[in-house]
C-alpha cells in the first residue's frame, strides 16, 4: 500500500483498492502482535495522509471471517474516504464496480460553518480540552473560534454528507428570533485542477415549540446525523454515548411517526431499521468491548459513520435522475456490471 501510495502520487485522481485475505504479517504495517499495533495504525494513518495531500482515494476490502485488523487497516481509507468493506470472494467483482460508479468529484475540501448568534456547532474536541466528546462530522476539526468550525474533509464524491449540530450557549427559551442566519465556505480542487470557493448562505426557521419543530422536521437529515454522530462516539471508544445518541433519536421519531407525514414515516421506518443493526453492534460491545477491534464491527461503524443521506431518504425523494444519468447510462458499463465473470 505504500508503494501503491507512492506510484498514484505522479497521477491526480488516483484510486487504490487494497485486497486482503488476512493480517499484514511483515513489514511497517505488520499487525501480527499486539506490541506492534500503536506504530501499525500510526503508519496507516501517515499512508492515508500523504494519499489525501496527493488527491488519491484508498479502498480496502477484506474476505469476511478473516481476520484483517480493520480498525487499524481502515485507517488510511477513513482518511482519504475511501470505503472500507467485509466480503466474500465472489461479492468483489460488483464491489470494485461500485467503487467506480461513485468517483471523486473534488479534493482537498475544506469546509469553514459560522453558526447563528448565541450557538455554537458541537460536539467537537478541542485541541486545549480533555473531553472525550467526539467530533459531530465525519471529517476532522482543525480550527474553531466559539461560533465557527473548520473541517478538513479531503476527498468527497456525490454521495458524500457532512453533518454538524447547532447548540444553543444559554437556554432556548432565551432567543426569540424566528429566523437563523447560517454561512458555510467551502474550498475545494475540482477533477481539473482549478481551485475554487463556494460560499452558501441561509436563514434556519427556528421556534421554541417542540411540537411545531418535530412536525416539520426533516427526519432523513435527522436521522444522518444520529448515525454519524453514533458511530463517531463509538469509535472514539464511548459506547454509552453513542448508544444515548441514538436512544434519544428514536423516542423522538416515535412521537412523530403517530401524526407524522407518509414520507416522515417512510424515512422513520429506513433510521429504525440501521438504529437496531447498529444499536445490536453497540450492545455487543459493550458485553465484550474486544469486538470493538473486530472486522465485522469496524466495517459497520466506518459505513455509519460516512452513510450518505440518500439511505435514509423515502422513495419520492430519491434522486432517480441521478442514477438514471450515472454510470449505468453508458452501455458498456452496464453490460459489465450485469454480465460480471468470477
Amino acid at each position: 500500500i505504500l508503494l501503491a501510495s507512492r506510484l498514484s502520487a505522479k497521477s491526480r485522481k488516483a484510486e487504490i483498492i487494497l485486497c486482503t485475505d488476512g493480517l499484514s504479517n511483515v513489514g511497517l504495517g505488520s499487525l501480527e502482535t499486539t506490541e506492534n499495533m500503536q506504530s501499525a495504525v500510526q503508519f496507516y494513518q501517515s499512508v492515508g495522509n500523504f494519499a489525501s495531500s496527493h488527491e488519491t482515494t484508498i479502498n480496502i476490502m477484506a474476505i469476511q471471517d478473516s481476520n484483517c485488523a480493520i480498525s487499524a487497516l481502515g485507517q488510511c481509507a477513513t482518511i482519504t474516504s475511501g470505503s472500507v468493506n467485509v466480503l466474500h470472494p465472489l461479492e468483489w467483482v460488483a464491489e470494485v464496480q461500485r467503487i467506480a460508479q461513485n468517483p471523486t468529484i473534488a479534493s482537498n475540501v475544506v469546509t469553514k460553518i459560522f453558526a447563528p448568534a448565541n450557538f455554537s456547532v458541537a460536539p467537537y474536541k478541542t485541541s486545549d480540552s480533555s473531553s472525550s466528546s467526539s467530533s459531530s462530522s465525519s471529517a476532522d476539526v482543525f480550527e474553531h473560534d466559539g461560533h465557527s468550525v473548520s473541517f478538513q474533509v479531503g476527498n468527497v464524491t456525490a454521495d458524500s454528507d457532512l453533518t454538524y449540530d447547532f447548540v444553543p450557549k444559554d437556554t432556548l427559551s432565551s432567543i426569540t428570533a424566528t429566523k437563523l442566519p447560517v454561512q458555510t465556505h467551502i474550498t475545494y480542487t475540482r477533477p481539473n485542477g482549478m481551485q475554487c470557493l463556494r460560499i452558501l448562505s441561509s436563514e434556519i426557521n427556528f421556534t421554541n415549540v417542540r411540537q411545531d419543530a418535530e412536525t416539520n422536521m426533516d427526519a432523513a437529515i435527522i436521522a444522518l446525523s444520529a448515525i454519524h454522530s453514533s458511530a463517531l462516539f463509538a469509535l472514539s471508544s464511548d459506547i454509552n454515548a453513542a448508544r444515548e445518541r441514538l436512544t434519544i433519536t428514536m423516542r423522538m421519531f416515535e412521537r412523530i411517526s403517530k401524526s407524522g407525514t407518509q414520507t416522515q414515516k417512510e424515512e422513520i421506518s429506513i433510521f429504525q431499521q440501521a438504529c437496531r443493526c447498529l444499536d445490536r453492534d453497540l450492545r455487543n460491545c459493550l458485553k465484550d468491548p474486544a469486538l470493538l477491534q473486530s472486522d465485522a464491527i469496524s466495517k459497520a461503524l466506518h459505513r455509519a459513520k460516512v452513510a450518505p443521506l440518500g439511505e435514509f431518504l423515502s422513495g419520492a425523494r430519491k434522486n432517480v435522475a441521478r442514477r438514471e444519468n450515472g454510470v449505468f447510462s453508458d452501455g458498456k458499463l452496464r453490460e459489465d456490471y450485469y454480465n460480471k465473470r468470477f
